[in-house]
């Protein structure tokens, strides 16, 4: 006997095949940590292309071609920018963009270098020690207590970095779920799971090597040119 689950997952997969581009690549991450967690962060009720802009003087500051393959440590960007004052930093180099902590709003720039200093304390230098750490409890719960970073931007810092088995649950994933099927009542945990669930059962069918990463790109793809 079909259970529901099933018929939920059919019914997903169904309206995948009917409306995305299985023909997107799946995107190149970061080979540097601390640049995860710029990303991430900054990404936090930002619009994407504030995101790529912010990204591409970055390029600049660190002085080279390809923001993807830099391999900045993190203890590196703290030298880089823990001296530069933060109204200075925003101005030039990030966002003016703030977040909410203790009642009150500060810079991303704050924030960001904190979420630097949990890394550097965590001993997350690289890209491959955020692998290592992905499933550090102390780690996740001390980035969550950085401003702006809640579970949906933890799970996109480790899509960031690579990792193949995260979705990153926002607004996108949350309305293309909800026009596929409709009036269901799911959790973060719930539409995750189908995310996941969908792209084993497509990676043994008709699309050999997907992942819920990818996955998750192509259905933010599809979202974002629908506005």
């Amino acid at each position: 006997m079909i259970t529901q689950q099933q018929q939920q997952i059919q019914q997903f997969i169904d309206y995948c095949e009917a409306h995305l581009d299985f023909t997107e690549p799946d995107p190149n991450g970061y080979q540097s940590a601390p640049l995860c967690a710029l990303d991430s962060l900054f990404s936090g009720n930002a619009r994407y292309g504030a995101v790529v802009n912010m990204m591409e003087r970055m390029k600049v500051f660190l002085g080279v071609q390809d923001i993807t393959m830099a391999t900045t440590t993190t203890s590196e960007m703290i030298a880089l920018i823990i001296d530069t004052p933060d109204d200075d930093l925003a101005a030039n180099l990030m966002t003016k963009n703030k977040v909410s902590y203790s009642g009150q709003k500060i810079l991303k720039v704050t924030a960001y270098k904190m979420l630097l200093k949990v890394l550097q304390v965590c001993g997350v230098e690289t890209r491959e020690n955020i692998w290592e750490n992905a499933e550090n409890r102390i780690l996740k719960e001390k980035m969550m207590k950085v401003p702006g970073i809640g579970m949906v931007l933890l799970d996109y810092f480790f899509i960031l970095s690579g990792m193949k088995n995260y979705v990153k649950d926002d607004v996108h994933i949350q309305r293309f779920i909800n026009n596929a099927i409709s009036m269901n009542a799911f959790t973060h945990n719930d539409r995750v799971d189908l995310i996941r669930k969908t792209a084993h059962i497509m990676s043994t069918s008709n699309h050999s090597g997907m992942t819920p990463r990818h996955l998750d790109h192509i259905i933010w793809i599809y979202q974002s040119n629908r506005k």
